[in-house]
Formats: structure tokens, C-alpha cells, sequence
């Protein structure tokens, strides 16, 4: 048999097989002291089922590869260390744990496939943390896990993963688009809270719960549509997203939270379903680009500043449904001139149309009881105001600076008038009463130079002078009947 040998700088082939076969396990040992090496960088626990999660980071470099084992075991989490409690004054603080956190080395960072969960405050504060590599496979991402990674431009979220927590990727304000997977139920509240440069979100259509304040402050974002299966959109969700010009709110909803919207000043397209039954206190307050408004038919109330300062409205249709205009909801709304009022209206609270100087035509219904204070102050371009016969008390300054008013009507029902209700109406020349003469605070009339007061025929309670204007009998109509 013939043998050749190959040689390589006068060593044969069969040596450096030799030599190779020889050296494995020389091989296979520094390849296990690197690994122990690099599992040395990371502090960790033991957990029950014989698996390991890490809790922090002690190396230096900035790039860095979490192992998939440590000692033989699976790495499956990545939280931070146990928390440090301490009573100070009888009050319990909580302090964040250190694990990765705040850690300015860290740039570049790969998680393994075994890692299940990152959990709560794991990479919190790491400001120069600039690329993740999120595993598939990874099913939890957890409480402020990546809160205020400033340096974080983007992120791929597995399709494996089901639930992001509270705030989990807040104040990461160079994050500029994210996409929610399908396997995604839930954002927790502030999930995205602060990412002022996000400016592109695709929600999956399988969330049904997007959290308070999820998006509060994602002032570049320009347009969002949410998903079918939600039902609530929560307090503050899209609160001072001041770059949002349009959003799709579907069938789905029925709950709008409070200062949902608020300060989305240009936001210009935004219809309401009529599925929605609740529109929170101040939930579009700001939205100044808004021009049209159609109130759902089953909401019971307008909440307290719901529309205020909405400079863009010129016309609002309140239905049927409606029993409370709540206080300062459509204040300063100053391009308004039309209001149309549902018929079983009861209330109307304070301020609820105060400063709008534009509004020309107002009808109040018959079942209002009480017009609260200030509720139309300064709205100067009143000309003609009939109030309705529920009505029982109108309250302080009211109709104050209403310089445009010139006829009143007050209905039968009105028992007492507050305090300057109609100061500074310098334009008013007749007010007519429908009952018998109401209370009257100090300075009801102050200002209505040319205002005489009118009373029917068989009313009582009326003098030369009524609130310090003359009266006179109102010969126009009948008395009433007995």
C-alpha cells in the first residue's frame, strides 16, 4: 500500500490530525473557562426549576451577548435584583433594583433564544443603550424593562411575546417606530409614555387593552388606528401628542378617559362612534383644529372641560340622550356660534360655554332646572335668550358680559338669580319675567343702563324698580292662568 504525506511548513497532515485529536480537550476546557469567563460578568440567581436569570451586568465591555447557560443551566429571564426596602418616617421606600440598571457602559446588547421574560426594571436608565436583540421566543417584557433607555432608536418586539408592561418602554425618546405584534393582548399603562420621537406605531389588531397614558407625550406621532377588540381608551392615552392630525376610534369603544386627547391641538379628524357611552373630563380639551363634532347618542354627559378651548367648533348638536353639560365643557371654544340643545338637558354647569364670543343662537330646554355659574360668561354675541320655565336658579355671573344681549326671557320656574348673573349685558333693553318675582342677589343688573324689567299681570312680588331697574307691566301677553 502506498502512503504520501502532505506537509505544511515540514509538518505532515497526519501529525496536525494527531495534534488536533490530541488538543480537543485542551480545546473544549478554554472554550468552557470562556464561557464561565463571560458568566462571571453577569450577576444571577439560581432559580427552583434549576434555571437561571440574570440580574445584572458587572463587565465593562459595551457590547455584550447574555449566555444561553451559566454552570450547565438555561438562562430563560433577565430582571433586576431584589429590591431594597427601607422605613424612613414610618414610609415605606421602594428603590428600584440595580441589576442593569442605569448602567452607562452598556451600548449593544443580544439576548438569547432561552430567555422567556425580561422582567421589571431590567435595562431601566441605560442611557447609552443604543440596540437590543429581542429573542423569539420571548413571552414577557416587563414592568419600566427598558424605562428611559434615551439612546434606543429601535426595537423588534418577537412575535412570541403577549404582554408589555407598565411603562416598559418609556422616556426611550429616540425610539422612532414600533410594531406591536398579533400576539400582543396588552400594553400596560405608560407603555410607551414619553417617546417623544416615536413617530410610527402599528397596534395589532388582537390588543383589546392599550393602558393609561400609553402614548402621553408622543409628540411626533401624526396618526394612529386602534384596534377593533379595544373598548376603553384610557386616561391621558394621547395626551400633548400634538402631532397627531387624525385617528380612527372604532365600534369597539365605549369608554373615552380622561384628557384622552387633551392638547392634540392639531388634530383635525376624529369621529366618535356611537358606541361610546362615556367622554371623559377634559378628553379632547385643546384640540383647537377640531371643526366638527358629533356627540354619540348614548353618552348621559358632556364631562367637565370635555371640549374646552376646541377653537375650531363652530356648531355642536348635544342629543337627547344628554342630561349634564358639565362644567367648562365647551368653554373657550371661540369660533362657536350655534349650540343645539337636546331636550332632556337638566344641568348646566359652570362655565360650561363661558368665552364663547361667537355664539349667536342658544336654546335652553324646558327640563333645565339650574344654570350654573359663569356658565355663559362672555358670550357677547347673544342677541335673543329665552329661559326655559324649569329652570329654578340661575347661578352667580351666569350671562356676565353677554354685551350683546338685548331681549330676555326668564320662565316661570326661576326662583332665584345670583349674584352679577347679569352684570355688564350693556346692550340689554327688555327682560321679560314669566312668574312671579325671584330672589335676587347684590348686582344682578349692575351695568344694564337701558334694561327695564317686564312683569305679566297677576304676578306678584314686583315694585317701581326690580334689581334696580324700572318695571313695567308686560302688556304683550295674557296673565297667567289661576
Amino acid at each position: 500500500m502506498k502512503t504520501e504525506f502532505s506537509f505544511i511548513r515540514g509538518v505532515s497532515t497526519d501529525l496536525l490530525s494527531v495534534t488536533a485529536i490530541a488538543l480537543r480537550p485542551l480545546w473544549l476546557l478554554l472554550s468552557m473557562l470562556a464561557t464561565l469567563a463571560q458568566a462571571e460578568d453577569f450577576a444571577y440567581v439560581t432559580n427552583d426549576d434549576r434555571t437561571i436569570t440574570i440580574t445584572g451586568y458587572n463587565g465593562s465591555r459595551p457590547t455584550v451577548s447574555i449566555p444561553r447557560t451559566v454552570h450547565g443551566l438555561p438562562v430563560t429571564g433577565i430582571r433586576g435584583s431584589a429590591g431594597i426596602v427601607s422605613r424612613i418616617y414610618n414610609i415605606t421606600n421602594i428603590f428600584w433594583p440595580t441589576g442593569f440598571t442605569n448602567s452607562s457602559v452598556l451600548r449593544r446588547v443580544t439576548i438569547p433564544k432561552s430567555v422567556t421574560s425580561i422582567g421589571a426594571g431590567a435595562f431601566r436608565g441605560c442611557n447609552r443603550l443604543a440596540t437590543i436583540t429581542l429573542p423569539n421566543g420571548l413571552i414577557n417584557i416587563g414592568d419600566q424593562a427598558f424605562y428611559d433607555c434615551a439612546s434606543l432608536t429601535n426595537i423588534r418586539i418577537p412575535s412570541s411575546v403577549n404582554s408589555i408592561g407598565t411603562f416598559a418602554f418609556s422616556g426611550c425618546l429616540n425610539l422612532t417606530k414600533v410594531k406591536i405584534p398579533d400576539s400582543v393582548t396588552a400594553l400596560g399603562n405608560g407603555a410607551f409614555y414619553g417617546c417623544s420621537n416615536l413617530a410610527r406605531i402599528t397596534i395589532s389588531k388582537s390588543v383589546t387593552n392599550m393602558g393609561d397614558y400609553a402614548f402621553h407625550g408622543c409628540n411626533t406621532l401624526t396618526e394612529i388606528t386602534i384596534p377593533n377588540n379595544v373598548n376603553r381608551i384610557g386616561e391621558t392615552s394621547f395626551y400633548d401628542c400634538y402631532g397627531l392630525t387624525s385617528v380612527s376610534i372604532p365600534n369597539s369603544v365605549t369608554n373615552i378617559g380622561d384628557l384622552a386627547f387633551y392638547g392634540c391641538h392639531n388634530l383635525t379628524n376624529c369621529t366618535i362612534p356611537n358606541s361610546v357611552t362615556r367622554i371623559g373630563q377634559s378628553a379632547f380639551s385643546g384640540c383647537g383644529k377640531l371643526t366638527s363634532l358629533a356627540i354619540p347618542t348614548h353618552v348621559k354627559k358632556i364631562s367637565d372641560g370635555g371640549f374646552e378651548s376646541c377653537s375650531g367648533l363652530t356648531k355642536v348638536t348635544i342629543p337627547n340622550s344628554v342630561a349634564i353639560i358639565g362644567s367648562s365643557a365647551f368653554a373657550g371654544c371661540t369660533n362657536l356660534t350655534n349650540v343645539v340643545m337636546g331636550t332632556n338637558v337638566v344641568i348646566i354647569d359652570s362655565s360650561a360655554f363661558e368665552d364663547c364670543p361667537r355664539l349667536a343662537t342658544v336654546a335652553i330646554p324646558n327640563r333645565v332646572w339650574i344654570i350654573n355659574w359663569m356658565a355663559f360668561a362672555g358670550c357677547s354675541s347673544l342677541v335673543n335668550l329665552v329661559i326655559g320655565d324649569g329652570v329654578e336658579s340661575i347661578g352667580d355671573r351666569a350671562f356676565e358680559g353677554c354685551s350683546g344681549l338685548v331681549n330676555l326671557t326668564v320662565g316661570s320656574g326661576v326662583e332665584m338669580i345670583r349674584d352679577r348673573a347679569f352684570k355688564g349685558c350693556s346692550n340689554l333693553s327688555a327682560i321679560y319675567f314669566r312668574g312671579n318675582a325671584p330672589r335676587l342677589g347684590p348686582h344682578v343688573f349692575d351695568g344694564d343702563n337701558q334694561a327695564t324689567v317686564y312683569y305679566l299681570p297677576g304676578t306678584t312680588g314686583w315694585g317701581p324698580t326690580f334689581g334696580g331697574r324700572p318695571t313695567a307691566v308686560d302688556s304683550r301677553s295674557p296673565a297667567p292662568s289661576k
